[in-house]
């Protein structure tokens, strides 16, 4: 497993744990590796600005803070044209920087890999392909 592999890895293994603390040992059983390579990669983590936290003792260990945590989002792709849609209507806010990427990122003629998606780069409705005005 490669170091990104493994640092993703180490996340999801905390997320999944969260808030409980899981100790050193244990996430590198988990992910095949030593307890110092644990230790480099929590802080090459902490060090990104992702939330973890270590406690000592018996029942210490690293834990990611839940306060901080948020599910992942799961979109169909018409509702990922509504995000982009709604995204792309407001210029003047300050989500202006995310509009201009999630535009580029709608399609304009490209694939998007998915099921359900038709020839041309289409979803089933028809939504994917985006027009861009001078």
């Amino acid at each position: 497993m490669g170091r990104a592999d493994r640092l993703y890895a180490l996340v999801e293994e905390l997320r999944a744990r969260a808030p409980r603390p899981v100790a050193r040992a244990v996430l590198a059983a988990r992910l095949e590796v030593t307890s110092r390579t644990v230790e480099r990669d929590i802080l090459a983590l902490q060090q990104a600005g992702v939330p973890i936290w270590s406690q000592r003792g018996r029942y210490g260990g690293y834990a990611i803070d839940p306060r901080r945590n948020l599910p992942p989002l799961n979109l169909d792709a018409t509702e990922a044209v509504a995000v982009i849609a709604a995204l792309a209507t407001v210029r003047s806010l300050p989500f202006a920087d995310a509009a201009g990427g999630a535009e580029a990122a709608g399609g304009h003629g490209r694939r998007r890999g998915g099921p359900g998606q038709g020839a041309g780069g289409a979803d089933p409705a028809g939504l994917v392909r985006c027009s861009r005005r001078p």
